[in-house]
C-alpha cells in the first residue's frame, strides 16, 4: 500500500474517532443531565456563538470568524453551520485560538463542527475561521445560519451550556 494511501486511511480513522467521541460526549450529557440548569463556573450573563458577518466583491475568497463570548465554561461542542451554495463555495477552516483542536466536515451546504477539549475553556475568542469563495455571479446577501440545538455544548461536568447564536451575512459588494 502506498504512503498517500495509508494517509488517508489514518485521516479518516481520526476524523471518525473524533466524531464518536463527539457523538458520545453529547450522548454521555443526555444521559446524566441534572434538573440543575445552572452551568457549573464562570461569568454571569449569555453564552453567545456569533458568526461574525462580512462583505466583498464577487470572486473573492472570505475568512469568516465564529467567536464564542460570555463563556461559562464548557469543553465540548458539536455546531452546525448552513450556507446557500448558490452564492458560496466552502474551501475550509481554520482552527481559532479559543479551541486546542476541531474538525469541520462539509456536505451540500452544511458544515458541522466537532471538538472536545481536555477541560473546560473559559476564555473568549475564536472558535474557527470558515474560509469560503463568494460565488463570480453572487450578488446580494447570503445568511450563514449558525445551529447549535440544546445540548449541543457541554462542559466538563457533562452539564449542557445554554447557548445563544447570532447568524452571519456574506453581503456581495
Amino acid at each position: 500500500m502506498s504512503n498517500k494511501k495509508t494517509i488517508i486511511i489514518i485521516t479518516a480513522s481520526v476524523l471518525a474517532a473524533v466524531a464518536l467521541i463527539a457523538g458520545l460526549t453529547v450522548w454521555l450529557v443526555n444521559v446524566f443531565k441534572s434538573d440543575d440548569k445552572s452551568v457549573s463556573s464562570g461569568k454571569s450573563g449569555d453564552a453567545v456563538i456569533t458568526v461574525e458577518s462580512v462583505s466583498e466583491k464577487a470572486g473573492k475568497n472570505i475568512k469568516i470568524p465564529v467567536k464564542f463570548t460570555g463563556n461559562p465554561g464548557a469543553m465540548g461542542f458539536f455546531l452546525q453551520f448552513e450556507y446557500g451554495t448558490e452564492a458560496l463555495e466552502y474551501l475550509s477552516f481554520e482552527k481559532g485560538e479559543l479551541l486546542t483542536d476541531c474538525e469541520v466536515s462539509e456536505q451540500d451546504g452544511t458544515l458541522k463542527l466537532v471538538s472536545v477539549e481536555d477541560n473546560d475553556i473559559t476564555k473568549d475568542g475564536v472558535m474557527v475561521y470558515l474560509n469560503f469563495k463568494i460565488k463570480d455571479n453572487a450578488t446580494g446577501m447570503s445568511e450563514i445560519k449558525l445551529i447549535c440545538d440544546e445540548n449541543s455544548v457541554c462542559n466538563y461536568d457533562e452539564q449542557s451550556v445554554p447557548v445563544k447564536t447570532e447568524n452571519g451575512k456574506v453581503t456581495v459588494k
